[in-house]
């Protein structure tokens, strides 16, 4: 099927319609849902003060330890008649009512590392989620796969809240991260098929950005209960109620007619012109039903059909493919590193958080004229260049002793350096999106976003690293990756106004750069699968 074609057809059916304004506002609030969740170590995991007591007087009488040349309190052992011994009981310096899951299973000392570790094995969860989903929606359908996973996702995050012991909380976490991830990729590609060419870019950069609303909406409901099993119980609910919402929503005309599923295409085209008051596009769409159910293209047609691994066979795909598992990698380690420290940043993480996501909002809404005027490239790279000047701030801040305006500024920059990886975010997802053909778009997404989790994964263990290091070292390895990320961008091809690829297309153009005669001996034994960009 050739995407003019297609794209011809979501033209006649709204600049964007009123039915595709309201689903790809619905499919923003899966984002909201989802983020609530990858952010919730935010708080789940904040640092949290504690000192060591004896549990039988309930005193504080601590050892000293030196540490950076420099005498501490040793939190972890306690004095007992002169003698050390290791702390068993501590108490912990919150305010009245709160809670973090270091608190509930005594995360410290020893145990300290399991903290992060719940986050890591989350997005370890997300990374499988990523892949699977990603196969199962080209496969199956992108809104089956929405469906689906919103309400797994659901119940798994209700059972968190019931069961209490570390073990289940991070088992359940896992798959939590797993689901939620079928949400995001389904939801994104779904609202991308679902948009004429021209609206595409601001309907990537919406939903991305959408996802402010539910850090927001995280930072709201951990400030008002301040447990964070209750915390849980409330997001975990969320996804029920998008669940009877996006029951009713059409699913992928783009999708269906790719699979030939001309009958469910033809129904989503009525119902989506009745909703409009617009008039069927009968003509055009007999001829899209006439190509794609022509038995002359069968075998053309199955020999088109791809999988993600398809991505590989051309050098010109393997290429991008490359430069993108970077930048994912770096997206998330960049953006989910940024956010978690933020409990350790100077000033009230409250406050930091919703500061942050303000700012995210407020840069990323500028992405809605920047992008469609300079394209994707272009902003991409300066996003991470200005990102990996924020980092060299924050390095330089976090390497001595400052004063209270320094760390004021250690903070504002590590803010900017997020909004920055946010706004680099925004781009990627719609720029990745039109690099590769519907047949493997979803899965190909989902191979990159796998990427992104193993960044997601390394996030909290980076800032774990800095407390066996120095603090500066996990900022100067962010600056490198985005340094490294924005040079190697500029060798990725524009995709500003073009259409969307349907088909693995087949091409010569890998071999023009070998020998003439080697060409013409063996052109017959290649095929490489290009992108129609």
């Amino acid at each position: 099927m050739k995407s003019p074609d297609i794209e011809r057809l979501l033209d006649t059916l709204g600049q964007p319609g009123r039915l595709q304004s309201i689903s790809c506002f619905c499919l923003f609030v899966n984002l909201w849902v989802v983020m609530t969740n990858h952010m919730s170590s935010v708080f789940f995991a904040a640092k949290t003060e504690y000192s060591c007591i004896d549990k039988n007087t309930s005193s504080h009488v601590l050892p000293l330890l030196s540490r950076n040349g420099q005498a501490e309190t040793d939190e972890c052992s306690i004095l007992i008649n002169n003698n050390t011994e290791k702390c068993t009981v501590w108490d912990y310096h919150l305010p009245d009512g709160e809670t973090t899951i270091i608190s509930e299973f005594d995360l410290v000392c020893d145990d300290a590392y399991k903290s992060d570790l719940t986050t890591t094995i989350y997005f370890a969860g997300v990374m499988m989620g990523g892949v699977v989903f990603g196969i199962l929606a080209d496969k199956y359908g992108r809104k089956r796969v929405v469906i689906s996973t919103l309400f797994l996702s659901g119940i798994v995050g209700v059972v968190t809240f019931v069961l209490r012991t570390y073990v289940a909380y991070v088992v359940l976490r896992f798959f939590l991260g797993f689901f939620m991830q079928g949400v995001q990729n389904s939801s994104f590609v779904l609202t991308m098929e679902m948009l004429p060419m021209k609206y595409r870019a601001k309907g990537g950069i919406l939903f991305v950005g959408s996802g402010v609303f539910g850090v927001l909406l995280l930072d709201f409901l951990a400030f008002v209960i301040q447990d964070w099993k209750y915390v849980q119980l409330c997001t975990g609910l969320l996804p029920f109620l998008q669940v009877l919402v996006l029951w009713f929503l059409p699913g992928s005309l783009r999708w269906n007619i790719v699979q030939k599923n001309i009958r469910e295409a033809e129904a989503i085209i009525q119902r989506t012109v009745t909703f409009n008051k617009l008039t069927f596009p009968q003509k055009l769409f007999d001829e899209i039903k006439n190509v794609a159910l022509n038995k002359k293209n069968d075998v053309q047609d199955e020999q088109k059909k791809g999988n993600a691994i398809d991505i590989f066979r051309s050098p010109t795909l393997r290429k991008i493919t490359f430069i993108l598992f970077l930048n994912w990698f770096t997206f998330a380690l960049g953006y989910y590193g940024l956010a978690f420290h933020i409990s350790h940043l100077f000033g009230n993480k409250y406050l930091n958080f919703a500061i942050s996501s303000i700012m995210d909002a407020i840069f990323e809404s500028n992405l809605l004229w920047i992008v469609p005027r300079y394209g994707r490239r272009r902003p991409l790279t300066i996003s991470f260049f200005i990102c990996a000047v924020a980092n060299v701030v924050c390095s330089i801040v976090a390497s001595q002793s400052v004063s209270t305006s320094m760390k004021y500024l250690g903070t504002t920059m590590a803010i900017i350096g997020k909004s920055m990886i946010a706004c680099s975010i925004s781009i990627g997802y719609t720029y990745t999106s039109e690099l590769y053909p519907t047949v493997v778009r979803n899965g190909s997404l989902g191979m990159n976003i796998f990427w992104a989790r193993v960044g997601g994964m390394a996030a909290p263990q980076i800032f774990f690293l800095g407390t066996y290091t120095s603090k500066f070292v996990p900022y100067t390895i962010l600056t490198a990756l985005t340094l490294l990320c924005g040079f190697s961008t500029l060798l990725l091809p524009e995709t500003n106004n073009t259409g969307m690829s349907d088909r693995l297309e087949i091409s010569m153009t890998s071999l023009l750069d070998q020998q003439d005669d080697l060409i013409n001996s063996d052109r017959t034994k290649f095929q490489c699968y290009e992108t129609s960009i």
